[in-house]
């Protein structure tokens, strides 16, 4: 039946608040490796990794289509003008590609 909480508001509160915390630090991705650290150590990482997360977010990728000369080709033209929407997950294109004709 899972463990029993003691009856009361204030101890319900607590584990509804550490189990919120744990799902949502799976919910982000973190994972354990059984390594014990001290907060120091925890601290120092979760700065690292804020800091690694935060160049990432802050380097602009060019896309592919920069500066390419396009109009006499419809179909790559389609493709740059849809560019930057699939790369940030706005859009999803398919693309149909047929090698014989039937």
């Amino acid at each position: 039946l899972g463990p029993r909480l003691p009856q009361g508001g204030s101890g319900q509160a607590v584990v509804s608040t550490q189990s919120t915390g744990a799902r949502q630090l799976v919910e982000l991705g973190y994972r354990g490796s059984g390594e014990v650290l001290k907060r120091e150590e925890f601290e120092a990482r979760k700065q690292l990794a804020e800091a690694s997360r935060l160049s990432k977010r802050s380097q602009k990728k060019s896309l592919a289509s920069a500066g390419k000369e396009l109009e006499h080709y419809p179909f790559l033209d389609a493709l740059a003008k849809r560019e930057e929407a699939n790369k940030t997950g706005k859009m999803t294109s398919i693309i149909f590609i047929r090698d014989k004709n039937a």
